[in-house]
């Protein structure tokens, strides 16, 4: 199995990022990861954060107002 998998970061729907993640995440533990990174700080920075919705393996959306 694989030890990392890569993930698409969508922010309103549009994919601003993509980062290898450890493959074996829960979605709460994906959520912090992604949300821990510097270049997602700055995305999302004054916004705020409607809703995250964390695919794992696949994906995370985080929706903004």
């Amino acid at each position: 199995m694989e030890e990392e998998v890569e993930i698409v970061v969508q922010l309103n729907g549009k994919v601003r990022e993509r980062m290898n993640i450890p493959a074996n995440l829960s979605p709460a533990e994906m959520q912090e990861y992604v949300m821990a990174m510097d270049a997602i700080k700055q995305l999302i920075e004054g916004k705020k954060i409607v809703k995250i919705i964390p695919v794992p393996g696949k994906l995370i959306n985080i929706v903004v107002k």
